[in-house]
């Protein structure tokens, strides 16, 4: 796999004309790693959301960077569809973190849909309510999240929490879970590893998605960055 992806984004970059200094800036995933892809001698395979980083950067599909051979072959079933050769997953997304909430506890069908690539692994998707996890996450911001209760120290996850949908940095320790914010406007939450009755881990956020004209704040950033160039 790592022999093809390097192949490909070396021969993707250069019909760019971009450096690997470039790529690097643009996609958020250091140089370093960028030469190591290219030249084969990455040591780990990268995971996910290094892969989408890149093939959003370079204007390429997933699709194109993963494999020479896009067919997949086996039988599709329920929300799985084969679109031009690739599996494509029907993908439940929530517009706030409380229409999440108002499926899991009260089973009201508020959800509408979005499509991605199967192996991305992406289970649902919804829409940032608030700032607990600012800078890194902000609200309006698309978070897209595996279901998985297989979660590590440091990852961002969704939980609910005493019927409330929370966003937050996991940490284990001493026997707690701590689900950790970054703004520290908002507390943490606490919660024993052995007594989960009010708080279910749901899944990690593989990636997220931001859009400048629904993020006012973001937005007051950009034109204050701008206007004092």
């Amino acid at each position: 796999m790592i022999e093809t992806l390097g192949k490909r984004i070396k021969e993707r970059r250069r019909e760019l004309q971009m450096t690997q200094k470039e790529l690097s800036i643009i996609s958020s995933i250091s140089q370093g790693t960028i030469s190591a892809l290219e030249n084969k001698t990455l040591k780990t395979s990268p995971n996910v959301e290094t892969i989408y980083k890149l093939a959003r950067s370079l204007h390429v599909d997933f699709d194109y960077l993963m494999s020479e051979d896009a067919s997949v072959n086996f039988p599709l079933q329920g929300n799985l569809f084969l679109v031009e050769d690739k599996i494509i997953k029907k993908t439940p997304f929530y517009k706030t973190q409380q229409a999440l909430v108002n499926w899991i506890v009260k089973k009201e069908r508020t959800e509408t849909y979005k499509y991605f690539a199967d192996y991305l692994q992406i289970d649902f998707g919804l829409t940032v309510s608030d700032n607990t996890m600012y800078p890194e996450l902000m609200i309006n911001d698309r978070i897209f999240i595996h279901e998985t209760t297989d979660v590590q120290n440091g990852e961002i996850v969704v939980a609910i929490h005493k019927k409330a949908c929370i966003i937050r940095e996991i940490r284990k320790e001493q026997g707690q879970v701590i689900l950790r914010s970054i703004n520290p406007s908002y507390t943490n939450t606490s919660i024993q590893s052995f007594d989960q009755k009010e708080t279910h881990i749901l899944g990690k956020v593989f990636f997220y998605t931001r859009y400048v004209e629904d993020n006012r704040h973001f937005q007051k950033i950009i034109d204050y960055y701008f206007l004092n160039q």
